[in-house]
């Protein structure tokens, strides 16, 4: 196993231990297994909101997981797959989103943050939202390179404020 991929899950005081021991003796003494163990029952054995929860794991899944992952919650927990499947995880889902609640949405934000919202996404849902502002004055848009998480940051704004919309 891949020492930071485990680690990465614990605080740093727990993995600085297991780092030194794994150095010092080569394996974990019981009595620190049992830490780590007990750091992780208390962590991950239940979720306080279980709903952000799945919505970040779909978020950051492949499309083929994500759908396997989506019959999953609508088999075993069908209140959460409502609750969910109606919700955007991503913003190249924008494309199934009516276009008079995506144009409303737009409007709150400024031209050029639509426009940074545009950069990194796939040409069709740039081609949605150029369309539906078009009618807006982008003379005055600075064309020059935007930190990603920057973009982020508005793309997932524009997110919840679909989800908020369409709740």
């Amino acid at each position: 196993m891949k020492l930071y991929s485990f680690t990465c899950l614990l605080p740093e005081e727990l993995q600085m231990k297991y780092y030194e021991s794994i150095i010092r003796d080569g394996f974990i003494s019981d009595d620190l297994w049992d830490n780590i163990n007990d750091y992780i029952k208390s962590t991950f054995k239940e979720v306080d909101n279980l709903e952000d929860e799945i919505k970040d794991v779909l978020k950051n899944l492949n499309t083929d997981n994500r759908k396997v992952l989506y019959e999953i919650i609508r088999s075993n927990n069908n209140s959460l797959y409502q609750s969910i499947s109606s919700k955007l995880l991503n913003f190249e889902d924008i494309v199934n989103v009516d276009s008079k609640l995506l144009k409303t949405v737009l409007d709150k934000y400024s031209t050029e943050d639509v426009f940074k919202a545009s950069m990194a996404s796939s040409p069709k849902v740039k081609d949605i939202i150029l369309s539906l502002i078009e009618e807006r004055d982008s003379t005055n848009i600075r064309k020059e390179s935007v930190p990603i998480s920057e973009i982020i940051k508005i793309q997932d704004r524009m997110i919840q404020d679909i989800n908020d919309i369409s709740a």
